[in-house]
């Protein structure tokens, strides 16, 4: 089953032109293959290049460890020698269905009693 994932990454360099091009070739070679769509964003700070990359899409990835291990076997090395911090959050098919399921349940709480009547 899919994921929802949410992965942002930070970028750092030298300064020293347009970094976003060179980070979205590297979040392509390594998430080729897998459902994700980004965002860069770039800055220049203090003669440095910065660019967080914001990720989310759908993957197999069930864990933050299963990601972590498909980054840590994928990645190039210049990847790693620009990553300076990354956050990221998976939610599981399974998780996103009980949720969804508590929610509808609410829902119909809230208006029961009501004139109105909702299919889910």
């Amino acid at each position: 089953m899919n994921s929802e994932t949410y992965l942002d990454f930070c970028f750092v360099r030298e300064q020293s032109g347009d970094f976003a091009p060179e980070v979205d070739q590297l979040l392509s070679e390594l998430f080729k293959g897998v459902r994700l769509n980004w965002y860069l964003d770039e800055k220049s700070h203090d003669g440095m290049n910065i660019v967080v990359a914001e990720i989310k899409g759908m993957s197999k990835w069930q864990s933050e460890e299963e990601t972590i291990e498909f980054i840590e076997e994928h990645a190039s090395e210049t990847f790693w020698k620009y990553l300076q911090g990354y956050q990221m959050y998976i939610y599981p098919a399974k998780e996103v269905r009980q949720l969804w399921n508590s929610l509808k349940k609410k829902i119909w709480t809230a208006l029961s009693g009501k004139m109105c009547r909702w299919q889910f």
